[in-house]
């Protein structure tokens, strides 16, 4: 990973850490009070008017929505990671990146709603400190969502000669 890259890519995983994790979270688009949606319009509340089709932000009823306050008892991921969120990390890979473009939001939204509770259990501070550590851990294995295939896969990372942690 070059060191610029691998600045950048460490820059954006500490802001999203630091987005998730952030006590009093207000909807990211028009500063609605945490459990509040907001509306295609930028106006705030919790009828489908506001939560429902191009919801931006808040506990929206379709898929499209974000940062706002998901419910402890499951739910969506995409409560808490929003599309441009998503889309703000996957623009730090550089054009000659072999995943430029591998890695979507909609991917992303689908393989998370795949593993029931992942990102969806326990209190909001819990989810979001789930998902900041789920996504440092890609920002830095994938050299900033850079790379698909692991760099150099055939070097051995074990000495086959020690059994000790055979099975």
């Amino acid at each position: 990973m070059g060191s610029d890259r691998g600045r950048s890519a460490m820059a954006l995983a500490l802001a999203l850490v630091l987005l998730l994790v952030g006590v009093g979270v207000n909807a990211q688009n028009c500063g609605c009070a945490s459990g509040l949606c907001c509306s295609k319009y930028g106006f705030c509340g919790t009828t489908s008017d506001y939560c429902g089709k191009d919801c931006q932000s808040g506990p929206c009823s379709n898929s499209g929505g974000g940062g706002g306050s998901p419910s402890t008892s499951g739910g969506n991921v995409g409560n808490i990671i929003s599309k441009s969120l998503f889309d703000g990390l996957a623009s730090g890979a550089e054009s000659s990146c072999e995943a430029k473009g591998f890695y979507t939001y909609d991917t992303f939204i689908a393989a998370a709603n795949a593993y029931s509770g992942f990102g969806t259990t326990g209190s909001d501070d819990v989810q979001k400190r789930e998902l900041a550590a789920f996504f440092a851990n890609v920002m830095h294995e994938t050299g900033g969502l850079c790379s698909i295939n692991e760099k150099d896969p055939k070097q051995i990372y074990c000495n086959s000669s020690y059994t000790a942690w055979a099975v």
